[in-house]
């Protein structure tokens, strides 16, 4: 049972049958992408990634089963859940707790950051570390090494769908007026 405290009702609602361990795919992106309006979608670039795609990335990106990687704009966790899978199959040994702890992500929007927790959360087992998932803007992290805090460690691979927003719409940096046309 996911524990659908501090989300939308309509999405915590859809959720309650689902169980995110079910298999190697993120179920519930597709049911978050199905809640929301489409105008809320297209002004925040939220594209739930389809799995052969994702798949696609990671055959280039992740070869090593010790590989830690990051997703800096991981929605859901679909790149996260299949990196899982992937992972798992590279190393079919290793816990899932330890490959849990691997993986990292930062989402800037609430919703979708819970959601990837979730559904890392639903793999770790039981005494698992909290998966790695912030929700802030990535752009916003220190690098690793720089000496400020919070920051993510190095990674081996960053992998991902970024947000599609057109530059028209979003805000000049040091500003908090968007761009005129």
């Amino acid at each position: 049972m996911i524990d659908t405290a501090g989300l939308p009702p309509d999405l915590a609602t859809a959720l309650e049958a689902v169980d995110p361990a079910q298999g190697d795919e993120d179920l519930l992106g597709p049911i978050a992408e199905g809640t929301m309006a489409r105008g809320e979608r297209l002004a925040r670039g939220q594209y739930f990634t389809p799995t052969p795609l994702v798949d696609l990335v990671l055959s280039f990106c992740l070869r090593d089963a010790g590989a830690r990687v990051l997703d800096p704009a991981c929605g859901s966790g679909a790149f996260l859940v299949r990196s899982f899978a992937r992972k798992r199959t590279l190393g079919p040994d290793r816990s899932a707790a330890r490959i849990v702890d691997e993986l990292y992500g930062v989402d800037a929007a609430a919703v979708p950051a819970e959601l990837a927790r979730i559904n890392l959360a639903s793999r770790g087992g039981e005494g698992a570390p909290a998966p790695h998932v912030e929700q802030q803007d990535f752009l916003s992290i220190p690098p690793p090494d720089s000496g400020r805090r919070p920051s993510l460690p190095r990674v081996d691979a960053v992998v991902g769908n970024p947000p599609w927003v057109q530059q028209e719409s979003l805000p000049i940096r040091g500003s908090r007026s968007r761009p005129s046309k």
